[in-house]
């Protein structure tokens, strides 16, 4: 059974190997624009994104936050906070590659400030994708065990309108390159060759969104092999042993902690839920996984069918896991590769000597970065807590696995 699930998963992770290479191929033509055109425009892409912004008037309503962490530093507009992130070799870079990476963010801020309709409508659209792929690849699991037609094309109808979903985010990363080009064309400070690598830098960046919407194609033309999987039901276990009812009471007995818990807490006192561990998350997902395997033939009847199928995409966290290990095991070769070949940030002189003087910026920016990861008493969106209510699908297969 494991090896069917590994096949639907290999087929719905399509889009996220789709955004891998796209990631893979951003970052090495960035680099290659980089050292194609010299570090020799006015300003760095930090100063000029900060004159952009007081040309604009949002000096007073959006700040510059700059990073280095190895792991969370990134080029970003958070909207939340009011705050554009760069990364250093973003920010001290007088290179119009640079410029229109910063130009991009500020893109996205004007679009989101000039019409701040747009900021629910994207998060909504945001969670609604999370959960239809959620249940989508849960219905599609399970349902390799019990064959029922409407399961698998269910899957299939979720997944179109995370389909459609997913044309949202390409419009918003259609309107901030578009924001962008317009910003850096109005620059007199640019020739005609950095307008031509602002432009290619922003495709590439673009195709990191356009590959998975690609994959998300591609996984429904090839949805037959779903269908293949999900056309047998598998034969019931006989019956679960001592051994399997001692291991479950532990499972079923962890999994409603946690759950309950975590319910508990997005009603009540939504910040405790940045207390949550990665590895009890990961092991409440492994003990979802046993309750379900256990406990799948428990009931033989449709309405237990539909519970079990609803209780696997609460081991999506489980699932990517797995998804991810095989995804990275298949790519490595591409990645090194990849690696090979890519030449990394030009370390200009005027760039190490902008990043020198700006040491104290981006000791500021890591600081306000470990701020916002680490406070465990910080503000937890409406949209965490609403997605806390997709552990309320393994309830139903726990109790009625002891019923």
């Amino acid at each position: 059974m494991i090896g069917v699930w590994l096949l639907v998963l290999l087929l719905v992770g399509v889009p996220d190997v789709a955004r891998l290479i796209g990631h893979v191929w951003f970052v090495h033509r960035r680099h290659v624009l980089d050292h194609d055109v010299p570090d020799d425009l006015p300003m760095t892409a930090g100063e000029w994104l900060a004159d952009e912004l007081r040309l604009y008037g949002l000096a007073e309503r959006i700040r510059i936050v700059v990073t280095n962490h190895v792991t969370s530093s990134q080029d970003a507009f958070h909207v939340q906070r009011g705050v554009i992130q760069l990364t250093e070799e973003t920010n001290f870079k007088r290179d119009p590659v640079y410029w229109a990476i910063a130009a991009h963010e500020l893109g996205h801020a004007r679009f989101r400030l000039d019409h701040p309709a747009s900021i629910p409508l994207s998060i909504t659209a945001q969670l609604a994708k999370l959960f239809l792929v959620r249940f989508g690849l849960g219905l599609a699991l399970g349902n390799t065990l019990f064959a029922i037609p409407l399961a698998t094309q269910l899957a299939h109808w979720m997944f179109g309108v995370a389909l459609a979903l997913h044309v949202f985010e390409l419009g918003d990363e259609i309107v901030a390159s578009t924001f962008a080009m317009r910003m850096l064309r109005a620059d007199t400070a640019l020739l005609g060759s950095h307008i031509r690598a602002a432009r290619s830098v922003l495709i590439a960046a673009f195709l990191t969104y356009l590959l998975p919407f690609v994959g998300y194609v591609v996984m429904f033309s090839q949805w037959w092999i779903v269908e293949r999987l999900t056309a047998t039901p598998r034969m019931p276990s006989g019956g679960v042993t001592t051994l399997g009812l001692v291991g479950a009471a532990f499972a079923s007995l962890y999994v409603l902690v946690f759950a309950l818990a975590h319910l508990a807490a997005a009603a009540r006192r939504p910040r405790l839920l940045n207390l949550q561990a990665a590895l009890l998350s990961i092991s409440w997902a492994i003990c979802v996984v046993a309750v379900i395997l256990l406990g799948w033939d428990r009931h033989l009847t449709t309405t237990h069918a539909w519970i079990v199928m609803l209780a696997c995409s609460a081991a999506y966290p489980t699932a990517m896991i797995v998804l991810a290990l095989s995804s990275s095991i298949a790519l490595s070769v591409f990645v090194g590769r990849a690696r090979c070949y890519d030449l990394g940030i030009e370390l200009s002189s005027v760039f190490r000597s902008a990043r020198l003087a700006g040491a104290e910026t981006t000791k500021a920016g890591n600081h306000w970065l470990k701020t916002v990861v680490g406070d465990i008493y910080g503000p937890v969106p409406a949209a965490r807590r609403i997605w806390e209510l997709n552990k309320l699908a393994i309830l139903a297969l726990v109790i009625a696995f002891w019923l």
